[in-house]
């Protein structure tokens, strides 16, 4: 059962309902030296060739038996989207691991922070462990919102 937050029934003091954190409980910030060896090479290989203007092959070897592939067009945009990127801010020079979250330990969200030559953008990466597979990709997220990788803002 989840509780569901309602403008509704905070008002009503008979059906207040207690604060609801979405993020499951066992959520846990990890340092890089936490994050499985397989996602770390992932993304670091998956950087190196963005750097080196191998946009399509960076997400060819990071979506291997991802279902992000399925989505033809989603996937074409993201790679377009990530070269239009190097007109707005500049070639990515460098990269930087910012944190992760374990869900549980076969579900980790990665962070990055990417440095291109005029303003940095921000990615997140979901990896899943799966029986078959091993460690794919779920989600490939980038934006010009840095400032959301500070807590307490």
């Amino acid at each position: 059962c989840a509780l569901v937050y309602s403008q509704e029934n905070q008002n009503d003091n008979k059906t207040k309902l207690p604060n609801y954190d979405p993020r499951p409980i066992s959520s846990v910030k990890q340092n890089i030296e936490d994050v499985p060896i397989e996602i770390k090479k992932s993304i670091n290989n998956f950087f190196k060739e963005v750097i080196s203007k191998n946009v399509e092959k960076a997400y060819e070897e990071l979506t291997k038996n991802s279902f992000i592939t399925t989505k033809a067009d989603q996937y074409k945009l993201l790679i377009d989207q990530t070269k239009s990127s190097f007109k707005l801010y500049g070639e990515i020079i460098s990269f930087d691991f910012v944190n992760s979250e374990k869900a549980t330990p076969g579900y980790y969200k990665v962070r990055y922070l990417a440095n291109h030559a005029d303003y940095p953008t921000r990615w997140i990466f979901t990896f899943y462990n799966s029986p078959k597979y091993g460690w794919i990709v779920l989600n490939i997220k980038f934006d010009d919102l840095p400032d959301f990788l500070f807590t307490g803002d």
